[in-house]
């Protein structure tokens, strides 16, 4: 993804601010979040469920590396403290 440009950090805000605000337990939060990745595959993917299931699991791929490289980074700084 190109850099976050302003229309991304407004939109990101917003959307963390309504999910601060909700109430909604963690898990609750997670659900909503993926039913509206869900929501936009099939918008910008119409009933192309193979590219929607290969875009979705692209994201999800990259979640989970960002996490990865956050505990190694994480764990490298508390190691040279």
């Amino acid at each position: 993804m190109d850099k976050m440009n302003p229309e991304y950090k407004t939109a990101h805000e917003r959307i963390r601010a309504i999910l601060q605000e909700s109430g909604l337990p963690e898990m609750k939060k997670y659900a909503l979040l993926s039913t509206c990745m869900t929501d936009v595959a099939h918008e910008c993917n119409n009933n192309d469920f193979d590219a929607i299931s290969l875009k979705l699991a692209i994201v999800s791929k990259t979640m989970l590396d960002a996490v990865e490289k956050a505990k190694e980074l994480y764990n490298k700084l508390t190691k040279s403290k």
